[in-house]
């Protein structure tokens, strides 16, 4: 059974590895900090646009090492024919996740765009597996509960739900945000983004990053890394009592304090 299988009978757990710039496995080392806790790895996909290590050539070494990867993959990048290349050399590889996005706007490059989001969900879900015998996977997409306003994230949320298997959200510090009619009604397929905060963050955020808005009651909870860390577990713990699919863990650093994260939920 896949994770996407387990999802509704278990509390699943995922988590992401970034491949560095160059011809190397260091990731490997971050991957395996996860080992005893997570049911899939995700392969971020050049954010940015910042060249690295092929995501599909990342999720291939993953998979040879007893993970179970989940292939990132960015409009951005490619065009139809260079999409249909990669997902079909993946499964061959026995590949069989893929979260698809539409990633940000490339810094050093020239973006592409021919699909968004929601158009390569259905050319992934429904378009190739008519297409090409034997092709399958099971496809994931993003949603971001904390944009404001969000009526916008919904719509597109429901759109993409007409072909996923499973959600990962965005970092939320709020479960509230998630508390909208198209997110209840698919609760079981959706799995919480998880970012355990530092001193910092918040200002970097805020300022930095379309999308993210934390607000001044969490910024002043956080004071240290531990209490960042308490923080990340108790979100943890409500996901699982609202009756969520799971947690996405977003880790940057701390990879060796996920038990913590994680304390009394697996």
């Amino acid at each position: 059974m896949t994770f996407a299988d387990k999802l509704g009978r278990k509390f699943i757990v995922t988590g992401e590895v970034e491949p560095e710039a160059a011809v190397s496995e260091l990731f490997l080392k971050k991957a395996e900090k996860f080992r005893p806790y997570v049911d899939a790895l995700n392969v971020i996909d050049s954010p940015l646009g910042i060249p690295q290590l092929s995501s599909l050539v990342a999720s291939y070494i993953l998979k040879q090492n007893g993970f179970e990867p989940v292939l990132q993959i960015c409009a951005r990048d490619r065009n139809k024919t260079a999409i249909i290349n990669d997902l079909l050399g993946a499964k061959l590889l026995g590949i069989n996740n893929v979260l698809a996005i539409t990633g940000d706007y490339p810094q050093d490059a020239k973006p592409v765009y021919e699909f968004d989001s929601v158009s390569l969900l259905r050319l992934i879900k429904r378009e190739m597996p008519k297409r090409f015998k034997g092709f399958e996977m099971n496809v994931g997409a993003a949603y971001n509960p904390m944009a404001q306003p969000n009526e916008p994230e919904q719509i597109k949320l429901e759109k993409k739900l007409k072909y996923v298997d499973f959600i990962q959200t965005q970092m939320t510090f709020d479960l509230d945000h998630l508390e909208n009619e198209v997110v209840r009604k698919n609760r079981k397929k959706i799995l919480v983004g998880i970012f355990p905060l530092a001193p910092g963050h918040v200002e970097y955020f805020n300022k930095n990053i379309p999308g993210i808005s934390i607000s001044q009651e969490v910024a002043k909870s956080v004071r240290t890394v531990d209490d960042g860390i308490r923080l990340a577990n108790k979100l943890a713990h409500s996901v699982k009592e609202r009756g969520f699919g799971g947690i996405h863990l977003m880790l940057f650093g701390i990879e060796d304090r996920i038990g913590e994260i994680l304390e009394g939920i697996v």
